[in-house]
């Protein structure tokens, strides 16, 4: 939730907007369609033909190039940060200050609501 702080190798980073409902589904989509791709069985050249095995290959370039830029937007965005500082980061660290923010960003948290007290007699 906005406001949220993460912290990250000795850094505070504040979560500056909430996340959307539309762009969490985009992301989980993606991530979805390349686990799909990644556990099943490789194209078989022979019985796909050379055109529809370049297609599958473009297909799945395109998605990782879609879910990467799709992190790097809603990182920079989630925190306040530019595309640059992002793209200067190591990718181990980028990617963990991503899962980070992403996990306090995304987490439900439920509003206390005091039980109402009911006068007695």
């Amino acid at each position: 939730m906005i406001g949220d702080t993460v912290e990250h190798n000795g850094k505070s980073y504040t979560l500056k907007r909430n996340v959307k409902l539309g762009e969490y589904s985009k992301l989980t989509k993606l991530n979805r369609e390349i686990l799909d791709m990644s556990i099943k069985e490789p194209p078989d050249i022979d019985k796909l033909g050379i055109e529809k095995f370049k297609e599958e290959l473009i297909d799945g370039g395109r998605k990782n190039d879609d879910i990467v830029q799709l992190t790097v937007n809603t990182l920079a965005s989630l925190l306040g940060i530019t595309q640059n500082e992002l793209e200067d980061m190591d990718l181990n660290d980028a990617m963990e200050l991503f899962q980070k923010a992403w996990a306090q960003a995304t987490t439900v948290k439920k509003k206390l609501e005091q039980p109402s007290v009911l006068p007695t007699s």
